[in-house]
Formats: C-alpha cells, sequence, structure tokens
C-alpha cells in the first residue's frame, strides 16, 4: 500500500509543477498585455 501510494504521488507531482507553471505563464501574460494597452 505504501508503494502505491508513493507512485502516486510521483506521477502526481510533474502535473501540479507543470500546470503552477501554466498559470504563472497565463499571469504573466494577462499582466503584459494590461500594461502594453
Amino acid at each position: 500500500m505504501k508503494r502505491s501510494r508513493a507512485a502516486h504521488r510521483v506521477q502526481v507531482q510533474p502535473l501540479a509543477t507543470s500546470s503552477l507553471c501554466f498559470l504563472w505563464n497565463m499571469n504573466l501574460l494577462i499582466a503584459y498585455s494590461t500594461t502594453r494597452r
């Protein structure tokens, strides 16, 4: 049980980091477009 849980965590972590990077990029894009106007 512990082993499968660790594997699940390893699979989920990169997905969370990638989604965080995506959100950060979206925020930068929005800020850039608003300041550009």
